[in-house]
């Protein structure tokens, strides 16, 4: 038993899963605490007000990461032992982050003046896009490429742990939706804070660019921020699209049932997110399939005990007004399944055959087909809770289907 162990500490796949799985938990557990207190103490319209902001700086993160979770995780692994290489490479993403979030903010601040986030003044929005800058600092993705995670799980889990008690200790009335945001991106700066310190304690250091390598990095980066602009369509943007054609209180049944399906991906994410930069050395195949059906399997049986009492669960955790959104959960847990088995059938699986551009172009297909479905949501004035997480359940299962057929033609 003892060796067994030793071969899994060993094991660099293993390592980070279990980082990045405490990570996850961390991710999973907070939301799952804060939340529920936020739902009853907000209201159902405030508290749609705080999910609506949470999708705008979510769908911020998509545009500030310009795919640097992938694109940057990918050549640091290949490249970890060159920190000459690396140390540019981080000066480069950092400056590129900085311009895109000085577009972003003007970006805020116009949705602001000319439709509104509902409570008036600028005290929100500045806070939103506080929170924009932080996120976008935080390196992750770097921590994921030389294989190291848990030196930035632990300053992560200490932030999420500041904000969970700084709601509580804080927010008591439904005037208090600023402060939630603002307590975020102050929780945020904690990690992001220690984070850099720790690039810096590893042996690397974040260098001035040479313009090329701006130029270069920005470049090759492209195609990945594509495919994670498309992904937003059908994930982070949902929740901003329910408030914004259907209402804050839509927004919010559809946020809280998310955030349980979120929280079932935080379980499950960690597996693809360590799997991809050692699938890119390794080619370990085999490893992929192995995977689907040892975590699929419980992954699925879960999924239905949760789903027979779906509206008790989402009453007992968001309170009596979230009562009978379970169907919105329900739809949420098929999805769930359907997420699994795609994503590790994605990025993991074609960097193992060296074609990861091929599950860009599945993401793409995807955002197409969502693009789609909400263009006709739109043109039937068909928007709700219900009808988005259905368009969302038909987008996942297309993107699953292509990549499982695309990857058996190469393997």
């Amino acid at each position: 038993m003892s060796n067994w162990l030793l071969k899994i500490r060993s094991n660099s796949v293993a390592r980070n899963s279990a980082a990045l799985f405490a990570l996850q938990l961390v991710n999973m557990i907070a939301p799952l605490v804060v939340l529920p207190y936020l739902a009853r103490v907000l209201g159902v319209e405030a508290f749609g007000l705080v999910m609506l902001s949470f999708s705008a700086s979510a769908i911020a993160y998509i545009v500030t990461d310009f795919g640097f979770n992938l694109s940057a995780t990918y050549e640091i692994s290949k490249r970890r032992d060159d920190r000459a290489y690396v140390n540019e490479l981080l000066g480069a993403i950092l400056l590129i982050k900085l311009g895109l979030c000085l577009l972003l903010f003007l970006c805020i601040f116009m949705y602001s003046y000319f439709i509104g986030f509902g409570t008036g003044g600028l005290t929100l929005p500045i806070y939103i896009s506080l929170n924009v800058l932080v996120q976008a600092f935080l390196p992750t993705w770097f921590f994921q490429g030389i294989e190291k995670m848990k030196n930035v799980t632990i300053c992560i889990v200490l932030a999420k742990i500041s904000y969970v008690f700084l709601v509580f200790l804080f927010i008591n009335s439904k005037s208090d939706v600023n402060e939630v945001i603002l307590f975020y991106a102050v929780s945020n700066l904690v990690a992001v804070s220690v984070a850099i310190s720790a690039i810096y304690y590893n042996g690397y250091a974040i260098k001035a660019p040479r313009t090329v390598k701006i130029t270069d990095v920005f470049k090759d980066s492209s195609q990945f921020f594509l495919s994670r602009a498309a992904v937003s369509i059908y994930t982070s943007a949902s929740t901003f699209l329910v408030g914004a054609f259907a209402g804050v209180q839509q927004a919010a049944i559809y946020g809280a049932s998310e955030k349980i399906y979120q929280a079932s991906q935080s379980i499950t994410a960690p597996i693809a997110q360590a799997l991809f930069p050692y699938m890119a050395k390794s080619k370990n195949n085999k490893l992929i399939k192995k995977v689907v059906v040892y975590i699929g399997v419980p992954l699925f049986s879960g999924c239905i005990l949760v789903g027979l009492w779906a509206n008790e669960i989402m009453g007992l955790i968001f309170g009596d007004e979230f009562l009978l959104s379970g169907g919105i959960l329900q739809v949420f847990l098929v999805v769930t399944v359907i997420n699994f088995v795609g994503v590790n059938f994605g990025y993991p699986a074609f960097a193992g055959i060296d074609k990861v551009h091929i599950a860009n172009y599945t993401v793409i297909l995807g955002a197409i087909v969502q693009a789609v479905c909400l263009f006709l949501l739109f043109m039937t004035d068909s928007f709700s809770a219900f009808s988005v997480v259905s368009s969302v359940l038909i987008t996942e299962l297309v993107i699953m289907i292509t990549r499982i057929v695309i990857y058996n033609k190469y393997v």
